[in-house]
């Protein structure tokens, strides 16, 4: 919605702007022609037949102009240009975007930069974000970026203004209607938008700065279009007080306004304050209805926000205003201050490769800062008061910040952090990402070029995925020690840098993988022999086991033998339905990437003795085996041992297990122990 009064060749270049701004918009333009003659909404028809003009006979002023295109326009957003901006592309369409996703609940307002006229391009040293308005003088300007409160809503970093400058802001109807919209009662321009700004406050909304969206503005010394007149702006500022304003804190603010503006006006003798008074009595139904109105619905009021926004009148019982000593300027709101930067914070940092660090421009209006990085990071370049680069390679960065003449630089050195994980068992040959059950792994890094982990802002470890627990970590020193859970997964642990610029981000990662035994195998005992008693079926043995897989250390897990009944036939069928015993916990050694982790401890394979009539005969043990972690009862089953043996009508006895044997004896073979 465009109000115009006599705006030249600046309207069409506006439309033009506006309507190559916007991509993917179901929208209308509506332009109020406020009484021009210079033909400027003529030739605006002329060029964009889509607009939608509704005129004014007689010039009724900002006000009531921007208030009528309200009510003309159709849609459920409704965003106010002046007839001399310039919207950049998709600039609209997010103003738009952020009032839908915060539900209509709050107006909105861009970036706004100084725009050259002649060259009709914007100048991006010169850029407003915050607005304020002091409740007393009724006076405006601008605020910095850094002087806003930042907050988050629907997943937007967004900013609280104090108030908003009426060329350009987007704001849901239905809440334009709360809010009792623009004043039409207003007269000529200034102070509409302050009301506007005032009401949405203390009703219970809020004024959020979207500094993504970006719009230029003519910004100008003096008003060369039209007049404004002091006592039309005195009136302006009188029924903003009344509207808006407790009983006390108005008669306090009237009485200091009334002994400052005292001079005398050429056309009227009686003065700027009595004819300024004069010509709020002849509105004030409006304003009494008005300001019933609002104050039936505010949920705050005045001096909630001189404190929200540190001004210093009002104050709950302090002292009343005194009389302002300078006069009443009724000029054009001021252009946004010029861009300079004295210099960069952190001006040196040491961060990890990968971390985005937050530069901040220090200086003034610094939210038109150009931001470069060399070598370049990712991004390579951007704009705003704060600029987060990264690298992805180690080595010494810049980042400097431009506006104007005037630039300042920062240094980074970013560092390489490698994840350095040490098992207690750190055998020969064994794997450096899978790891047994329970084994305890002592976790540093090495960084590349050096850095300390309290250069770096400290380091410490944590789990982020997985099983396992953490100790020794405290002291943010890069260093703890990792004890894998008793059960089997993929593990992530995460380095993270503790505080400092990069607080919060990951210097390193490192995936690994616990992982239970899955077998194990048997062998003979070495330096032992076969156990056999002459002329009887016998056969014996004493076992060792090796646990797999090979490349892990089971140093921190027991086992033991599980029960089983045995199934017998034929000369060994009197064996059959003996019961394996339950064995006993036996611990586990270190791990042997040819062998796996030795059992500690050896296993009696024997056969017993059985004499004649020797005939075929089997029998089997398929004993469990069961692990669990140290101090705990072995439960789980990870293999079966088939604990074997044979006789034929020979006498000769066979026996094996678990990869151990087959070994055999005869009857007439000589006694012979283990």
């Amino acid at each position: 919605m465009f109000a115009a009064h006599n705006e030249g060749q600046r309207l069409t270049r506006s439309l033009a702007a506006c309507i190559e701004s916007i991509s993917d918009l179901d929208y209308e333009i509506v332009v109020v022609d406020d009484a021009s003659t210079d033909g400027c909404v003529i030739t605006a028809e002329e060029l964009f037949p889509q607009i939608r003009t509704v005129r004014n006979e007689h010039r009724v002023g900002v006000s009531a102009a921007k208030d009528r295109g309200a009510r003309e326009a159709r849609g459920d957003v409704l965003v106010f240009l002046d007839g001399h901006t310039k919207p950049l592309q998709g600039s609209i369409e997010r103003l738009v975007s952020v009032v839908e996703l915060l539900s209509g609940s709050a107006v909105v307002t861009p970036r706004i930069m100084a725009l050259d006229e002649e060259r009709w391009e914007l100048d991006h040293s010169r850029s407003g974000n915050g607005y304020f308005v002091d409740l007393l003088t009724l006076d405006c300007g601008w605020l910095g970026l850094e002087e806003l409160r930042v907050v988050r809503e629907s997943g937007l970093r967004l900013h609280e203004s104090p108030a908003l400058i009426g060329c350009a802001l987007a704001v849901d109807r239905k809440l334009y209607a709360r809010l009792y919209g623009f004043d039409p009662r207003m007269l000529s321009w200034g102070v509409e938008d302050l009301d506007l700004s005032i009401k949405c406050w203390l009703l219970g909304h809020r004024i959020l700065h979207d500094q993504e969206a970006v719009v230029g503005h003519r910004f100008r010394d003096a008003f060369d279009d039209y007049d404004v007149q002091p006592d039309h702006l005195l009136h302006n500022q009188i029924r903003t007080a009344f509207k808006n304003y407790g009983h006390a804190a108005f008669g306090d603010w009237l009485e200091a306004r009334r002994l400052r503006e005292n001079e005398s006006l050429e056309e009227h003798p009686e003065g700027l304050w009595a004819r300024s008074w004069q010509l709020f009595g002849e509105q004030r139904a409006s304003a009494e209805q008005e300001r019933g109105y609002l104050h039936a619905r505010r949920v705050r009021d005045e001096i909630w926000y001189a404190r929200r926004f540190g001004l210093d009148w009002p104050r709950l019982g302090g002292a009343p205003a005194e009389a302002l000593s300078f006069p009443l300027a009724a000029g054009p709101s001021p252009s946004p201050p010029p861009c300079s930067v004295s210099g960069v914070t952190p001006g040196t940092v040491t961060v990890p490769v990968g971390a985005a660090v937050r530069f901040t421009a220090q200086g003034q209006s610094v939210a038109s800062v150009s931001w470069t990085t060399a070598p370049p990071g990712t991004p390579a370049s951007g704009n705003g008061a704060s600029f987060a680069p990264k690298w992805t390679t180690a080595g010494a960065k810049q980042v400097t910040a431009s506006c104007g003449a005037s630039s300042a630089s920062a240094t980074a050195t970013v560092v390489a952090v490698t994840p350095v994980l040490t098992p207690h068992d750190n055998f020969t040959g064994r794997s450096t990402t899978r790891f047994g059950i329970g084994e305890i792994i002592d976790l540093s890094f090495r960084t590349v070029p050096g850095a300390s982990a309290a250069q770096l802002g400290g380091l410490r470890w944590s789990i982020t995925s997985g099983g396992g627990t953490l100790t020794g970590t405290a002291g943010n020193d890069g260093i703890g020690v990792f004890t894998a859970a008793g059960t089997p997964g993929s593990v992530t642990l995460a380095l993270k840098v503790v505080g400092g610029p990069a607080a919060g981000a990951t210097a390193a990662t490192r995936t690994i993988t616990v992982v239970a035994p899955s077998d194990a195998l048997m062998a003979q005992k070495p330096g032992t022999g076969i156990k056999h008693t002459t002329g009887t079926w016998s056969v014996g043995f004493l076992g060792e086991i090796f646990m797999r897989p090979t490349d892990v250390s089971f140093a921190q897990a027991v086992m033991r033998e599980g029960t089983v009944a045995g199934v017998g036939s034929g000369y060994l069928a009197g064996l059959n339905g003996i019961v394996h015993p339950l064995g006993g916990i036996v611990t586990i050694g270190t791990g042997d990437a040819a062998k796996g982790s030795k059992v500690n401890g050896t296993d009696t394979v024997n056969s017993g003795n059985l004499g004649t009539p020797f005939s075929a005969g089997d029998f089997l043990w398929a004993i469990p085996w069961l692990f669990g972690l140290t101090g705990t009862t072995p439960a789980t089953q990870f293999t079966t041992a088939n604990h074997h043996m044979t006789a034929d009508s020979t006498g000769r006895a066979t026996i094996e297990k678990k990869g151990a044997g087959p070994f055999s004896r005869v009857p007439a073979d000589p006694t012979t122990n283990f």
